[in-house]
């Protein structure tokens, strides 16, 4: 009987020791926003005694949501391990709670209850909980008997919400000022650089700008963008955000792109109009953006610099005007010859351009040919325009006209052209002294006045004149009737644009070091500078590194001292490093190591200056007072002896400014520069 009592303890014991269900808890419930819903991992009910889940039918398990946070309703499945003693189970979400309804048909099983695929949220609700539990509350536990959850105190997942994301700052910049083409699509004209904190996202749904600094947006610009790249700097048609068609002025661009944590970046480009003008600026300002209904304004809206439009292969640049006589016919047939006949209109007949291979320079096609069209006038809707009856023999020149050319240049030519009667459009070429460029083109088939662009670039390699023709392909009698305007031939050269206006780089020596500094006065885009140094002025090696201002319209000085400098000449040159790589150089400089005078200033504990140098002989020099702008509003003359000297310096006109302090001394012409202090 004592056995028997021992091994029934042992037993109870042993039960009791088990007792009491195990709950997993569900994971990846950190950093929760109020947008997207986010997927939790399991949340796992076991059984360590078989009776922990009592036998029951039809009982119901109920987890509650805590303040701050909600369950997405429908989603989520619950599961139970088969061949034990739950026979059905089912789910319901709502976004406050999950019940889970369930039978257990006996207790002589371990049991086990699965949830998974439940997704969560970070809810609107005030105020926000930052830390959330998943319980069994005492208010809304449901009806199942589960031994070892404790009411409001088993926790079934940790909920904690995400930083909430800021706007900190936005800027414009203007990464590409090459030439753009007429007809381009997608013209990067700026881009626009958000910058937020935190990580749950913000929704940015719309950017007004303007096409200030366009000279002609109305008729230059078909179409305006924004795309959008995220966290990437460089340009790219990635995601489209919005589009507005003609802009002209003011306009605002809607869309919605939520916000990611960082630097993210947005660009504004045009669709330039096939009837754009050529050397037309075309520019824009971001004026503001709306992120979460709140408006935020960029700083700067704008940078220095625009888009020309132009017809300079790509990377290249117009350089100088039009070297074309007359090219826009208003000075009447002058300026050019021609293998067609000339001739002149007659008010009295419209007979003058008959037979083939005449030409006429006039207002309308119609006064020189009972067939030619009346609407047809020149290029842009007004003034003469040559007017032809296309010859019957092929490679004809209908326009020639002999030029000066610089050597190894890239040059443009562009001529429009239009039918002045329906049959058989014209086709024609460039040709330059008898070698044709470009492709054939072709003239509208219409006559109401619609002018298509002739257009062709070519290399003047070691030509200094050439003699430049536009000959005729098309050899068809009836038809082949056609107008030209607007003849065209500039140089092109390498874009040279530089993100950064440098006004200033200097290099002076002082005794063991080398003082460098630089003036900008605008930079745009502009992510560091680095400092490098040559024996040669060939073979650079790097000296140091200095941060640009990103994007100024204001003048900066910087200053940077090589505190170990080459004997001898040395060279100096500065490489402008932009956000997203690209890179240009500054003039080069000379300085030569040798000892010269060493200054310093020391603010003492009553406010003021103190000038501490050892000079190497006896010397007057100027000191004078610089405010932020460059204004010179304080001035002294101060004598130095040889050696050691301690010069209090009068202070009554800079007390409560920011200044550079200039030191120029007599005996040696030297400038020292100095940072700017305080008092």
């Amino acid at each position: 009987m004592t056995k028997i009592f021992l091994l029934s303890f042992l037993i109870l014991l042993f039960t009791n020791i088990k007792a009491n269900v195990t709950v997993t808890a569900a994971t990846g419930g950190g950093s929760l926003c109020t947008g997207g819903y986010t997927t939790l991992g399991i949340i796992r009910i076991d059984e360590n005694n078989n009776a922990d889940i009592a036998n029951q039918s039809g009982k119901t398990l109920i987890l509650t949501v805590p303040t701050g946070y909600e369950f997405r309703p429908g989603y989520g499945t619950a599961t139970y391990t088969t061949l034990r003693n739950i026979s059905a189970i089912s789910m319901v979400v709502t976004s406050g709670t999950i019940t889970v309804t369930f039978t257990c048909t006996g207790t002589n099983k371990d049991d086990r209850i699965t949830i998974s695929g439940l997704q969560v949220r970070a809810s609107n609700d005030s105020p926000v909980a930052p830390i959330g539990y998943i319980y069994r509350t005492t208010a809304n536990p449901g009806t199942a008997t589960i031994a070892g959850i404790t009411k409001d105190v088993t926790n079934f997942g940790t909920l904690t919400q995400g930083a909430p994301m800021l706007c900190t700052s936005s800027a414009v910049t203007q990464n590409e000022l090459s030439n753009v083409n007429i007809g381009s699509i997608n013209a990067e004209i700026i881009g626009i650089k958000i910058v937020t904190t935190g990580t749950c996202a913000l929704t940015l749904t719309s950017f007004t700008f303007s096409t200030n600094g366009s000279h002609d947006p109305a008729n230059d610009i078909a179409q305006a963008k924004v795309y959008y790249t995220a966290t990437s700097s460089v340009f790219a048609t990635t995601t489209l955000f919005g589009t507005y068609l003609n802009p002209n002025g003011t306009f605002t661009i809607f869309g919605s792109i939520a916000l990611s944590p960082g630097t993210n970046y947005f660009w504004l480009t045009y669709d330039i109009a096939s009837g754009a003008s050529l050397r037309h600026l075309v520019d824009a300002e971001c004026q503001s953006m709306v992120v979460e209904g709140i408006t935020h304004t960029p700083h700067p809206k704008s940078v220095k610099g625009a888009r020309t439009i132009s017809r300079c292969p790509t990377g290249f640049m117009e350089n100088g005007s039009n070297v074309i006589v007359n090219s826009d016919f208003s000075a009447g047939n002058t300026g050019f010859t021609s293998s067609y006949t000339y001739v002149a209109d007659n008010p009295l007949i419209q007979t003058e351009l008959n037979p083939e291979g005449y030409y006429g320079v006039g207002l309308r096609g119609s006064n020189y040919h009972g067939s030619f069209s009346y609407n047809t006038k020149g290029h842009g809707g007004q003034g003469n325009f040559l007017i032809t009856n296309g010859n019957t023999m092929a490679n004809i020149p209908v326009w020639e006209q002999t030029v000066t050319v610089t050597t190894n240049t890239n040059y443009y030519f562009c001529a429009w052209l239009c039918s002045v009667h329906p049959a058989n459009p014209a086709q024609l070429q460039f040709s330059i002294n008898g070698s044709t460029i470009g492709s054939i083109f072709t003239a509208p088939a219409d006559t109401l006045n619609n002018w298509d662009e002739f257009y062709a670039t070519w290399n003047s390699g070691s030509a200094t004149s050439v003699t430049i023709s536009i000959v005729n392909k098309n050899v068809v009698a009836n038809g082949n009737d056609f107008g030209l305007d607007d003849i065209t031939f500039i140089p092109c050269i390498v874009n040279t644009l530089l993100p950064v206006e440098l006004l200033e780089f200097n290099a002076n020596a002082v005794c063991g070091e080398i003082e460098l500094d630089w003036i900008t006065a605008s930079e745009t885009n502009n992510d560091f500078f680095t400092i490098e140094r040559s024996v040669d002025a060939v073979t650079f090696s790097i000296v140091g590194y200095m941060n640009g201002a990103g994007n100024s319209n204001e003048i900066i000085r910087y200053s940077y001292t090589d505190k170990n400098p080459i004997p001898g000449i040395s060279y100096y040159r500065l490489k402008q490093t932009d956000f997203d790589g690209k890179f240009t150089f500054s003039p080069i400089v000379a300085v030569k190591m040798e000892c010269k005078t060493k200054q310093t200033i020391l603010i003492n504990d009553y406010g003021n200056i103190n000038l501490v140098t050892n000079s190497m002989y006896e010397t007057n020099a100027s000191v004078s007072f610089y405010d932020v702008t460059g204004r010179i509003f304080g001035k002294e003359t101060i004598y130095l002896q040889k050696g050691e000297n301690n010069v209090l310096l009068y202070t009554k006109t800079v007390k409560g400014n920011i200044f550079f302090i200039v030191i120029n001394i007599e005996r040696s012409n030297e400038i020292l520069k100095f940072k700017s202090f305080v008092l």
